[in-house]
């Protein structure tokens, strides 16, 4: 597990991408990964996040969704 200074805070990562104008789902999904390197172990603040998904939905699915809720 990486330590906490090297994970990348997501709300500059959101401050980002709000200023960016994407022209395709993919094009935007690919710019979060690129700026948050791994999308499973953040930082918000001072706070460590795990990402993990259970239930039906494929992987691809489950981040689309999560994507679509920023």
């Amino acid at each position: 597990m990486k330590k906490q200074e090297e994970l990348v805070d997501i709300r500059k990562v959101m401050a980002d991408m709000e200023s960016q104008k994407f022209e395709t789902p993919d094009e935007k999904i690919h710019a979060f990964l690129e700026k948050i390197r791994n999308p499973y172990t953040y930082k918000v603040g001072d706070v460590t996040v795990h990402v993990s998904f259970a239930g039906n939905q494929t992987m691809d699915e489950c981040f689309s969704n999560f994507l679509a809720t920023m």
